[in-house]
């Protein structure tokens, strides 16, 4: 028998307050620059969503198989399993062929973007792609709604919890 575990964060209605708890959607960001996933992670911080990151292609295959995010983001050039390669095996797993997929990539072949296409992908974005643009398509296929401020010092990315405490030693809530 097997359980799984549901994140969930508050999140903040209209007016700021918390309101509801609502089940995290999980994004996956595949690519094997770290400064792209850590600016992911940290341009998401304020939304409720978990991100999860994979720095080469079959370890994101391996998260894909074991967090089943609600939406992917992968480059397509990396070690260990190219992005392409990981969409191939994605689309042909029936348990995460359904899970909507958008390429981050610096390739601008129009051949490959067209092979991808025909494989189930959801968006091809060529960098540099600004923030708004990125999270204009995630909110195509998932909520990303704001999160409540106690949401944010519950998170469970260290760096984030030691600039959550230092924000409250600068500015006590009260």
């Amino acid at each position: 028998m097997s359980s799984t575990l549901v994140a969930k964060s508050m999140v903040a209605s209209e007016d700021g307050r918390p309101n509801r708890t609502v089940p995290l959607p999980k994004i996956l960001c595949i690519d094997d620059d770290p400064a792209i996933c850590r600016s992911l992670q940290i341009q998401l911080q304020n939304y409720a969503a978990e991100v999860f990151t994979a720095s080469f292609g079959s370890l994101g295959y391996w998260e894909a198989l074991v967090h089943q995010p609600d939406i992917i983001i992968t480059d397509l050039r990396m070690p260990q399993g190219s992005g392409d390669y990981v969409v191939e095996c994605l689309k042909r797993n029936p348990s995460t062929r359904d899970i909507p997929v958008i390429v981050l990539t610096g390739r601008r072949d129009q051949n490959l973007q067209r092979y991808l296409r025909g494989l189930g992908i959801a968006q091809y974005l060529v960098k540099p792609v600004s923030f708004d643009e990125l999270r204009s398509e995630l909110q195509r296929f998932i909520t990303l709604l704001p999160r409540a401020d106690d949401d944010l010092a519950e998170t469970s990315n260290p760096e984030i919890q030691l600039h959550n405490q230092l924000a409250q030693i600068v500015e006590p809530n009260g």
